[in-house]
């Protein structure tokens, strides 16, 4: 069975054909057929598009994804004090379990935009690669190496965890 998408407008990311009018066939999880017009078979799943835009997903090059539970915390503090007065304190008190579910509602957002890949940086690294597994993202997830002097000691014993 597969899963075909009807008349969409796709966007390429081609240089010669930007958009293209037609049909985009999904087999076994994969790409099959992007344009033109599909052939529909008993079983196959049809999705009419109705012209909307089919496009490729998005990437987050650059995330913080526990950090969705401090959103809104010290909006209005310029940067320096925004991490010193508000951020670094309340991530001080941050448990595994506090990232894992952080990252849980950052990967519903993702999904909800597009976002198919995103680069995590954080503490709790295995605690935010079992909520990427489980939420069905892709992430390449890996520790902050920016740490303050006094987590220095600690932040290389998790680093060295990983060689």
């Amino acid at each position: 069975m597969s899963t075909i998408i009807k008349n969409a407008l796709i966007l390429t990311m081609e240089e010669s054909a930007p958009v293209k009018q037609g049909d985009i066939v999904i087999e076994n999880g994969r790409f099959a057929q992007v344009g033109g017009m599909a052939q529909v078979k008993d079983g196959d799943e049809v999705i009419e598009a109705g012209h909307h835009v089919a496009m490729p997903g998005f990437v987050n090059a650059h995330a913080h994804s526990p950090m969705t539970l401090l959103r809104g915390v010290g909006d209005d503090l310029p940067l320096d004090r925004w991490l010193t007065e508000a951020i670094f304190p309340l991530e001080a008190n941050l448990q595994d379990g506090d990232c894992y579910w952080g990252t849980m509602a950052a990967a519903a957002e993702m999904i909800a935009g597009g976002t198919v890949l995103f680069l995590e940086m954080y503490q709790a690294a295995d605690e935010i690669a079992k909520a990427t597994a489980e939420s069905g993202m892709r992430g390449l997830i890996t520790r902050g190496v920016a740490f303050r002097a006094e987590d220095e000691a600690a932040a290389m014993g998790r680093i060295k965890r990983l060689e």
